[in-house]
């Protein structure tokens, strides 16, 4: 399903301002983890990432896409604006557009991602509601095994995480 990264790729190659974007589809240099975001935007004060989901990722378990945000955010230190794009958002004919003006939203806009829990600030674009809510309401459980001395909430501590399925019965 490479086709709409491509899609997206093609967009912000021709926008002037979002051509510059740090990584495609890479991990990052010295990351804790193999984990890679599709479009990375590393600044000096925050980093922007944009994930292209196809069908929102609607047959992946919520508590593993849960899981996935707080890998991605474990790859750099500062804060994050996640913005996870459905390529399948129906009745929208300009969702690029869309897409691209928040994409721009964000990379002007650190203080959004730095006064998120944990530096994580996330925007679904394309989603329907009941898959925001269940994705909103494990975010939400996650933040229970997030201490705040670990990296993720700024201290120097490990996070420590619970297993998916603990995260799923609860």
């Amino acid at each position: 399903m490479r086709q709409w990264e491509w899609e997206v790729k093609d967009r912000l190659e021709a926008s002037e301002d979002l051509r510059h974007y740090s990584y495609y589809d890479e991990t990052l240099p010295c990351a804790p983890n193999r984990r890679r975001g599709d479009f990375w935007y590393l600044l000096p004060t925050h980093s922007v990432v944009l994930e292209v989901d196809e069908h929102f990722h609607g047959r992946s378990e919520v508590s593993c896409e849960v899981g996935r945000i707080w890998e991605l955010k474990e790859q750099n230190p500062l804060p994050m604006y996640l913005i996870r794009y459905n390529p399948h958002w129906p009745f929208r004919p300009d969702k690029l557009d869309v897409l691209l003006s928040r994409v721009r939203y964000a990379l002007v806009n650190p203080e959004v991602a730095s006064s998120a829990f944990g530096g994580v600030f996330i925007e679904y674009l394309g989603y329907p509601s009941t898959r925001i809510d269940a994705l909103e309401h494990v975010f939400a459980r996650s933040q229970e095994f997030c201490s705040n001395t670990s990296p993720l909430c700024g201290g120097d501590k490990k996070p420590v995480y619970t297993p998916h399925k603990k995260l799923m019965s609860q």
